[in-house]
């Protein structure tokens, strides 16, 4: 075996006053048999350029990918915003259970194409810039679940169109165009 081998049945620390490099041709690995952690002050970047792997390389998966044989993969923004964007495709899934997205304090909004989706309290609003359809083997139109609140009418006095009325008047019209 070529190279420099560093071993040692107890700890092993690194330490540099600026920067600490790892570079490799080929390939990178670390494993462990415990954990691994990494605590970081000014931020964490993971970049890949995609490129096709060597014949030599046991993983052939471009990207990033993030597995857990066991347990769960949590992604956090504590005090900011995460934005997760792709050039073709987001798919969020799961195989046995169900997929939740909460907004707790302000709105859910799903858009495509123009077309929307938005949660908000206890209100849904559909929109389109096209025609809506619901299909289903059977509909059920009910009322809502829960009413609060009091309608009024605004007072006024209602004018129409007066030659558009007394044209209705003289052809005996049930209805008019009130203009």
């Amino acid at each position: 075996m070529a190279g420099v081998l560093s071993l040692t049945p107890a700890d092993q620390v690194w330490v540099s006053g600026t920067h600490t490099t790892l570079a490799s041709g080929v390939a990178l690995n670390w494993m462990t048999q415990g954990s691994l952690t990494m605590a970081v002050a000014g931020g964490l970047v993971l970049y890949t350029a995609g490129v096709q792997p060597s014949g030599e390389s046991p993983n052939q998966e471009r990207g990033i990918a993030l597995h857990a044989a066991q347990g769960k993969v949590s992604a956090r923004a504590h005090k900011n915003q995460m934005i997760v964007a792709a050039k073709t495709q987001v798919r969020l899934a799961s195989t046995e259970a169900d997929v939740q997205l909460s907004a707790p304090s302000k709105h859910l909004l799903a858009t495509a194409a123009g077309a929307y989706i938005r949660i908000e309290g206890d209100n849904i609003e559909l929109g389109a810039p096209g025609k809506v359809e619901f299909k289903a083997s059977q509909r059920d139109w009910v009322g809502p679940a829960s009413v609060a609140g009091e309608v009024t009418v605004p007072e006024g006095r209602f004018q129409g169109c007066e030659p558009h009325l007394n044209a209705a008047v003289r052809r005996q019209e049930a209805c008019a165009d009130v203009g």
